[in-house]
């Protein structure tokens, strides 16, 4: 499951998923600061390390585990993908876009190729952890189905989960 280099997953707008490489790293850290400093921050109380975090992303990229992508639209980087296959379940750590492609549906083809992926491979749900004050993030996900199952308190991150014995 996502052992792919490069898949499209959409025609109209055309989006691909790519494997992230050791020269899209500088792209991902860029996406991941730009578009998510102000949520985190206020978040974890500006605690929150983005070079640990970036440091984290390229050794996932590295594992067998995790796979991480880059998601593209017209031959163009707009986001990245972070995924964990965990036994019964798919595992997003990140997908986050440029907010110029936001509110586009990119990020709804996204989800509903995961989902058919997921469902394909006899998967029970996908989980996903949403900064509480991301509203955007937390209403996006919940459209689709996805509901809250719990609070990390320490991280103020909800952790939500589409079951898919339920849609």
């Amino acid at each position: 499951m996502f052992d792919f280099l490069s898949r499209q997953i959409s025609s109209e707008p055309q989006i691909f998923l790519r494997r992230a490489q050791s020269d899209d790293f500088e792209f991902i850290n860029e996406v991941q600061y730009s578009e998510m400093k102000d949520v985190l921050k206020k978040a974890w109380k500006n605690k929150f390390s983005f070079k640990a975090w970036f440091y984290d992303v390229e050794e996932a990229a590295k594992g067998a585990f995790h796979k991480v992508f880059i998601v593209e639209v017209q031959k163009s980087s707009i986001g990245y993908l972070w995924l964990n296959r965990e036994p019964q379940n798919l595992w997003i750590t990140a997908i986050v876009l440029q907010t110029d492609w936001q509110r586009r549906g990119i990020g709804e083809k996204i989800m509903h190729y995961l989902i058919g992926e997921c469902r394909e491979e006899q998967l029970n749900a996908i989980e996903l952890g949403v900064q509480h004050n991301n509203e955007r993030a937390l209403n996006f996900y919940k459209k689709i189905g996805f509901k809250q199952y719990d609070h990390l308190k320490e991280a103020n991150t909800d952790l939500l989960r589409l079951d898919f014995k339920d849609i």
